[in-house]
């Protein structure tokens, strides 16, 4: 009695698995501290055996993203990270004869539990919690929150070379809060959604300056408002995913500087 053997994924052509391969890899960059990609692959492809292993860290060596790629920031140390990134992802696509021109989005997980983390180490986080009369969660949770906001501001120009004018579609401001973040602030009261208040608007005005600035520093041109540019592609800010109901007020008191698109879930 013969017996048929299926093809696997190990057994097929080198040509072919490795083109079969690249399909898998997702569409969204992360990066790390040193600027390096993470994984754009399932991690269990690698622990599967040792071709395809092989196989999937020689195509993480010559893989480039798409156009439409999505690149997502979670803290400031990532956003610094940029130059090295963008180099890499120069010389990647240099390498394969293309021409590396940015991402048609970028998200800036603005209050991720990295940016926080690192948001606490800054000379100013002691200084500020003794200042603050909340209990302590609530000073742990705001502080927090006020510091990030401006180590995002700080550090924005990072992001001016990831903000191609004809290729960027959307700048997303992610304000979803960390569980614990959010139960906290669920009752701050009045001096706890003023500080919340300045929280959100040092985001704004982050992202308001990027959005005035990003294309002198490509063109050297004059920046020209969104709703007076004629022709041709500019992104939108917008703020993005989830935020507590509770607050929802805020947004309609951050003025010219916050009104961006909303693209957020008010839970």
């Amino acid at each position: 009695m013969s017996t048929t053997t299926v093809p696997s994924l190990v057994t097929l052509p080198a040509e072919l698995r490795q083109k079969i391969l690249s399909n898998l890899f997702n569409n969204t960059i992360r990066i790390n501290t040193n600027g390096e990609v993470l994984s754009a692959t399932p991690w269990q492809l690698k622990s599967t055996c040792k071709l395809l292993k092989a196989n999937i860290e020689k195509l993480e060596e010559l893989w480039t993203h798409n156009e439409d790629a999505k690149l997502v920031i979670t803290s400031r140390t990532e956003l610094r990270a940029m130059p090295a990134l963008i180099t890499s992802l120069k010389a990647k696509a240099a390498a394969a004869g293309k021409t590396w021109r940015g991402f048609q989005e970028v998200e800036s997980k603005v209050f991720h539990p990295n940016g926080l983390a690192q948001a606490s180490k800054r000379e100013k986080y002691a200084l500020n919690l003794a200042e603050t009369s909340f209990s302590a969660a609530a000073k742990k949770a705001i502080v927090e929150m006020t510091n990030v906001a401006d180590e995002w501001r700080d550090a924005r120009a990072a992001l001016y070379p990831t903000l191609d004018p004809e290729i960027t579609r959307v700048l997303a401001l992610d304000i979803t809060l960390p569980d614990a973040v959010a139960a906290v602030l669920k009752h701050p009261g009045r001096r706890g959604t003023i500080e919340l208040v300045l929280a959100l608007r040092g985001v704004a005005s982050m992202a308001w300056t990027l959005g005035q600035d990003y294309t002198y520093a490509y063109t050297k041109k004059p920046y020209v408002r969104m709703q007076d540019r004629k022709g041709g592609v500019y992104p939108r800010i917008e703020w993005a995913r989830t935020f507590p109901v509770e607050h929802r007020g805020i947004f309609e008191s951050l003025g010219a500087e916050g009104s961006y698109s909303m693209n957020v879930q008010f839970v």
